[in-house]
């Protein structure tokens, strides 16, 4: 039983909870403290991870019956769960969140698809000196917030300072469990040679942060419908759906500050062939970066809020396509021909075919001994 594990922060990671435990119960060993708070066997190891740790269940029903906290909470609220599947189908949610909750062999990671993807989380855990002092005023401690650790956050959006990088480097396997204090921290700024970009990070933070605070999620390839949509609605596309790709590229690109997509890990080659703009709005089966549908929809001028009402989406129309000559009577359709005979008097049939292919077509069908008759075969 773990009757004296800490209460979580607002926003705080579940890894900088388990962190504050260790210290203060001056455990010796990262293995001695997952052996405790997770009941694993000795011989047992515990998938570690500071974005999705795993076997959050059997971690609750270690605490006291009266705790408040559950594996939900925790799972939506002190994880990054909630930011890496935004934008993924409830299915797919749902099948993670049951990884997280119950554990299983496999990397939430892969799972979540971050491995693959261009877009890389950040390699050091993050923080806001003027929170850490605050924290240290206020609490006598600090701790690791969800909110840096996001790829693409850049200012704090209750300070507006920029986030601080710790020597605590969460990529490494070896990694222990540690606390944001003054080993790690520090309350001084750091020199702000971005500024030029705070007006689109400052929305973008809120998007983050909207996505990280709601539950919501779309249906399988709703997104992909819902930007041609709105592209349609900029002219951007054609008529069907399919999108104007040279313009859209240099609007897109324009649309932002230079440099911006760079540090957003996004920059637009219009020069190749498949850069990631394109594959993005075409390819629909695997997952893309929720950094990347937030720098569309900020694009595209969508709040979270209006996208996820779920309105009725259109996507791509069929393209009705047809041969067919209008309903006329057979004299008419003769009269017709004639008619283009003459005025293609030295056209041979597969000329006139390509003139007038859906009254050519019929006519052999329907008229074909009349047909002959007028088209003398010397044409063709």
């Amino acid at each position: 039983m773990l009757n004296n594990f800490p209460t979580l922060y607002p926003d705080e990671l579940f890894y900088s909870a388990l962190a504050r435990y260790k210290q203060a119960n001056a455990i010796d060993s990262k293995l001695a403290l997952e052996r405790d708070v997770y009941g694993i066997e000795r011989h047992r190891k515990v998938g570690k991870s500071v974005y999705f740790p795993q076997r959050l269940g059997p971690f609750i029903e270690r605490l006291p019956f009266c705790t408040n906290l559950s594996a939900d909470k925790l799972i939506w609220e002190h994880t990054m769960f909630s930011f890496y599947t935004a934008f993924m189908t409830k299915e797919k949610t749902t099948a993670i969140y049951n990884a997280m909750k119950c554990g299983n062999r496999m990397s939430i990671e892969n799972m979540v698809g971050i491995p693959m993807s261009k877009i890389k989380t950040p390699q050091f855990l993050r923080y806001c000196p003027c929170c850490y002092e605050e924290d240290l005023n206020n609490f006598g401690e600090s701790y690791w917030r969800r909110l840096p650790q996001v790829p693409g956050v850049l200012y704090c959006p209750i300070h507006q300072v920029l986030y601080m990088e710790s020597p605590v480097d969460i990529a490494k396997e070896s990694l222990d469990y540690i606390c944001a204090d003054d080993d790690v921290c520090s309350a001084t700024l750091s020199n702000d040679e971005v500024e030029v970009y705070k007006e689109f990070d400052e929305r973008y933070v809120q998007n983050v942060q909207w996505l990280m605070q709601n539950r919501i999620r779309l249906p399988q390839n709703y997104m992909s419908s819902f930007y041609i949509d709105r592209l349609r609605a900029a002219e951007l596309t054609s008529y069907v759906g399919n999108i104007k790709m040279t313009e859209f590229l240099e609007v897109f690109q324009a649309y932002y500050p230079e440099g911006y997509l760079e540090m957003m890990q996004s920059a637009v080659n219009l020069e190749e062939r498949n850069n990631w703009l394109k594959l993005f709005i075409r390819n629909t089966a695997k997952n893309r970066s929720p950094l990347r549908h937030l720098l569309m929809l900020q694009f595209l001028n969508v709040p979270l809020d209006k996208l996820f009402e779920l309105e009725p989406v259109i996507g791509k129309r069929e393209r009705k396509r047809s041969n067919r000559v209008p309903i006329y009577s057979s004299e008419e359709r003769k009269e017709q021909w004639l008619m283009l005979l003459s005025e293609h008097s030295n056209a041979n049939r597969k000329e006139l075919s390509r003139i007038n292919n859906g009254l050519f077509a019929w006519l052999r069908i329907h008229e074909r001994e009349w047909f002959d008759e007028v088209t003398p075969k010397g044409k063709g």
